[in-house]
């Protein structure tokens, strides 16, 4: 793959992950961040031969700093949905088991049998 496609790729990685965080599917989550390090390491690649002197196309070392930029916003709206979904079952902890002295939610008893409906 030349130095453009992969740049070009990245771009297309880090679209459906951040397309992924921002819809409502937790599975679409989970598979959209199997991009994020094949896209690291696309940059890294890239990186590595403009390091060792292959000759990058137009514009592509322009494009390495906005490629990065767009990795590290990505890594921030992970890092946001994480913190959500963290508060988010602490609160249904918290329902389910009230708040212990410490005042996180108290463990929720485990039950001795497995429900399956539907």
């Amino acid at each position: 793959m030349n130095m453009r496609g992969s740049v070009d790729d990245v771009r297309r990685r880090l679209s459906r992950l951040r397309d992924a965080m921002t819809g409502a599917s937790p599975r679409g989550i989970d598979e959209a961040l199997l991009e994020l390090p094949r896209a690291i390491a696309e940059i890294q690649e890239t990186g590595r031969r403009l390091g060792n002197g292959e000759a990058p196309e137009p514009g592509l070392k322009a494009a390495l700093p906005s490629l990065l930029q767009e990795i590290g916003l990505t890594l921030q709206l992970a890092d946001q949905g994480l913190a959500l979904y963290r508060n988010r079952a602490a609160e249904i902890a918290a329902l389910a088991g009230g708040y212990g002295a410490t005042g996180l939610p108290a463990p929720v008893p485990a039950a001795p049998t497995i429900r399956i409906e539907g």
